[in-house]
């Protein structure tokens, strides 16, 4: 796969995540605290070029929302398997670091006031 290739392949894959799984403002910043972060490293060690924050983030979310194996994954972004593999580790460990500042558990108030709109609802069978 040419460079260009892969260019439009991630533009797609990040359209298509943001519209079904991802709001793009989301993306963006969690794209915006990766890039500052250093999880992803400055170096590479092997043949290939280093895979950036944003292939790292894409691959992440694109394994963790389909049902594809590493080879798959791999293949679509133009990385190696352990690459990929490599990068859903780091991207996943880092999130779990972060955990705390996207997931808010509610107060009492709020649980109540949630479980009772949830019962009032009447179209749930």
């Amino acid at each position: 796969m040419n460079n260009n290739t892969l260019k439009q392949n991630q533009d797609s894959t990040v359209s298509n995540l943001c519209d079904s799984l991802v709001a793009q403002n989301v993306y963006d910043v969690i794209a915006d605290l990766l890039q500052s972060s250093h999880i992803v490293p400055e170096q590479n060690h092997g043949g290939r070029e280093k895979l950036t924050a944003e292939v790292h983030l894409l691959v992440t979310l694109w394994y963790l929302a389909n049902q594809e194996c590493f080879r798959a994954v791999a293949d679509r972004f133009g990385v190696s398997e352990s690459s990929a593999l490599r990068a859903v580790r780091r991207i996943t460990d880092w999130l779990r670091g972060l955990a705390h500042i996207f997931i808010r558990w509610p107060n009492v108030t709020k649980a109540k006031e949630t479980e009772r709109l949830f019962y009032g609802l009447t179209c749930l069978v």
